[in-house]
């Protein structure tokens, strides 16, 4: 997973975590998100980072850091991303029931509104995607192509289920982490993932 991709990650769980107020740490924010981790010295790298960029505010606690997002952190989730620039982080949507309304149209020609209606096929989409890039990688085995698709079974059943798949999810990042071509995929269905309430 690239670095823009986990930033991406982080930033995207300190959004939805700003409400609580309060510093989170980057190692459980990390391990909830699928942030593939090598060493400490990395959390302190894409700390600093985001400390640096003047989107976070970092607290080093004995061995660890904590962090929360500050007015730039927030504005920039909402207006761009590491991984795609220009491409807001954070998509603001508004949930809307419209029943016998012939003004309907005024809402699909609204700025700044989406109508979402196939999210989860949506969703189910990028998995199968994924699952079809895997099985078409000549460089990944046998046995690690069935421990993806074991953990994309598991994402699967808890998604069904309305809860979020953290821990699968976790899994299927460090597992396709060398998969090719795979990454950018895969931080989409994250942040589909995490932007599902439950």
């Amino acid at each position: 997973m690239k670095q823009s991709e986990k930033l991406d990650l982080i930033l995207q769980t300190l959004y939805e975590l700003r409400v609580t107020g309060q510093p989170q740490f980057l190692k459980t924010i990390c391990e909830n998100s699928g942030v593939p981790l090598v060493s400490r010295d990395e959390l302190y790298i894409l700390a600093k980072r985001l400390e640096n960029d003047n989107l976070v505010e970092c607290h080093y606690i004995g061995a660890g850091v904590m962090a929360i997002l500050n007015s730039y952190g927030i504005e920039y989730c909402e207006e761009d991303s590491y991984s795609y620039k220009g491409t807001p982080l954070i998509m603001n949507t508004y949930n809307l029931t419209i029943s016998n309304s012939p003004q309907a149209n005024i809402v699909s020609a609204s700025t700044g509104v989406s109508v979402q209606n196939n999210f989860q096929g949506e969703l189910k989409h990028k998995i199968n995607e994924f699952r079809k890039l895997v099985a078409e990688d000549v460089n990944v085995d046998e046995t690690q192509k069935q421990e993806i698709n074991e953990c994309l079974e598991e994402v699967e059943s808890a998604l069904n289920a309305g809860r979020k798949p953290k821990f699968s999810f976790k899994q299927l990042s460090e597992l396709a982490s060398n998969v090719a071509g795979v990454s950018s995929l895969l931080l989409q269905i994250g942040q589909m993932i995490m932007s599902q309430p439950g």
